[in-house]
């Protein structure tokens, strides 16, 4: 799966969206569904909306340019609730913005890691098969990544190479920390 790590904030968010929505595609939150209908999003306002209401921290980015099938919903259902949820790598295909919510520990503010990512391959329902994503949803998404790159600074944590975007970074002098792992270090700025 291609994916690039990242360190961001909820404005990372805000100016992710407003790229994707530009170019019209639509963003499906990955929360848990009552029924099983796909929840889209098409403006930022609605996005911070369902960010302020619900917390998601995955979501998925649709577009007519690279969509062969609709996204998969699937039932769940424990002891204590039931419902429906998004089917990963089951239609679309889709790019998948993964951003947890900064929080706060001992009086400190934590920024976990994430991710921009997209499957090498999707089950398209329509054909019956596994298919690779078309070449407009790669560019879509390198072009994601170097907006959130735009600024930002290397972390290294052991092996693994993050971005710590613009937004993080100003989050960072102002006290906060790198959350996921105690040996994050910033190697260089963009």
């Amino acid at each position: 799966m291609p994916q690039t790590d990242f360190y961001m904030v909820d404005e990372d968010l805000w100016r992710l969206a407003e790229v994707i929505f530009s170019e019209g595609c639509v963003v499906v939150p990955d929360n848990d569904l009552a029924r099983p209908v796909v929840e889209t999003l098409d403006s930022v306002e609605s996005l911070m909306n369902c960010r302020r209401e619900t917390r998601c921290s995955l979501f998925f980015v649709l577009s007519d340019a690279w969509q062969k099938a609709p996204v998969e919903v699937r039932r769940f259902s424990g002891e204590t609730r039931s419902g429906y949820f998004v089917a990963q790598k089951s239609g679309g295909p889709v790019i998948d913005v993964y951003i947890p919510p900064v929080y706060e520990r001992e009086g400190k503010c934590g920024i976990p890691p994430g991710f921009i990512a997209y499957h090498g391959q999707f089950w398209n329902q329509v054909s019956g098969q596994m298919e690779r994503p078309a070449d407009s949803l790669v560019r879509f998404y390198k072009r994601l990544c170097k907006v959130m790159q735009d600024g930002a600074a290397r972390a290294v944590d052991g092996k693994r190479k993050y971005w710590v975007t613009r937004n993080a970074l100003q989050e960072l002098a102002s006290g906060a920390l790198l959350g996921g792992s105690p040996t994050v270090s910033i190697e260089s700025e963009r």
